[in-house]
């Protein structure tokens, strides 16, 4: 039996935000928000998780060769303000409001992402280049099973996790292979992508070449290697994982998706945080 919409007296915040300041959300994107009961499967986890599906494409592109309103906006949006200049310089204009009218840190954010999709200005430490097809990795509602278990330095046997470091050394990805899919990582640093900020606990697929591991220097506990950023080929935005947002609020935001990790009995998801994974990661880089 599919699981009921869950009963709400008014939309999202983020929906509601956005149409206050006279722009209107995309249906799909209203529908996953307001956790319709397509969206809370097993399969695709929860409405809020759905929706940071439906922007992975689009942070995905460089840049945006279409549409401004397409996945996103209402369909024709650009119309409602005389062009697509008018409707970027109106976001543009509008963004601080937006933000600052949210409470929850779900909705900051997934709207802090929405609004990069369309300004593409972010700057801060860049994957380099993304993928814009898809990668033989999964996103299903327990791709974070292995994560959670790494946060607490358990790795299966044959398990090898890898730590994705910058220039300076700084950890930004953990890799795991032999774990479930191959090259599936989390973020354990604020990133950009292609214009678009990614927090802490973004689901990431990596495109790499293994060759060469043999080569790179051992993590401390030696079950990985230290892979330069600048070795990846290219990468992909997935999804955000539960653990981009506090355990505390992680119930609410991730709803059904939260819920089914519960059952599945995943280690503690309602209890790790992001940063034992950034803690993980700078021990086995030092």
């Amino acid at each position: 039996m599919l699981p009921q919409r869950a009963p709400q007296a008014v939309h999202h915040e983020v929906i509601k935000v956005f149409r206050d300041c006279g722009i209107a959300l995309c249906t799909p994107l209203t529908d996953m928000l307001d956790e319709n009961v397509l969206h809370r499967t097993e399969r695709r986890g929860c409405g809020y998780t759905q929706a940071t599906r439906l922007l992975a494409p689009l942070i995905n592109q460089p840049m945006l060769p279409l549409i401004l309103g397409a996945g996103v906006f209402q369909p024709g949006v650009e119309r409602e303000f005389s062009g697509r200049d008018a409707l970027l310089e109106t976001v543009a204009e509008r963004s601080p409001a937006l933000l600052g009218r949210l409470s929850l840190p779900e909705s900051r954010l997934l709207t802090a992402m929405i609004l990069d999709v369309i300004l593409r200005k972010a700057v801060g430490l860049d994957l380099g280049k993304s993928s814009e097809e898809k990668l033989p990795i999964g996103s299903c509602p327990l791709a974070e099973q292995f994560f959670l278990e790494i946060a607490y330095e358990r790795i299966r046997r044959g398990g090898h996790v890898n730590i994705v470091v910058s220039d300076s050394g700084v950890p930004i990805l953990i890799e795991k292979c032999e774990l479930g899919d191959n090259h599936s990582s989390i973020s354990v640093a604020p990133t950009v992508l292609n214009g678009v900020h990614l927090p802490a606990g973004s689901l990431i697929g990596i495109e790499r070449d293994r060759a060469a591991d043999d080569l790179l220097p051992s993590t401390r506990n030696g079950r990985g290697r230290l892979l330069p950023l600048h070795s990846l080929r290219r990468v992909r935005f997935l999804r955000l994982t539960t653990l981009a947002v506090a355990p505390e609020d992680r119930k609410r935001a991730f709803t059904t998706h939260f819920e089914q990790q519960i059952r599945g009995e995943l280690f503690s998801p309602g209890t790790t945080r992001i940063e034992q994974l950034a803690r993980f990661a700078a021990d086995q880089a030092a």
